[in-house]
């Protein structure tokens, strides 16, 4: 997933393990490693720690 705007960066996140992370351009840390439950926690973690929304690899 990526976020272009407000704040730029990518989020990785592996649905089988509920696992992610977020790498915020610039951020400090360079990644954030999450433990969110689900797909939409996870979009909402990177919202609320870095200002990036989140889109893109929102499969059915």
């Amino acid at each position: 997933m990526a976020s272009n705007e407000p704040e730029r960066g990518i989020g990785i996140y592996f649905r089988v393990g509920q696992r992610g992370f977020i790498l915020p351009v610039s951020g400090q840390p360079p990644c954030v490693a999450s433990t969110a439950a689900t797909l939409e926690a996870f979009v909402d973690e990177a919202l609320s720690m870095f200002g990036m929304k989140l889109t893109g690899g929102k499969w059915g």
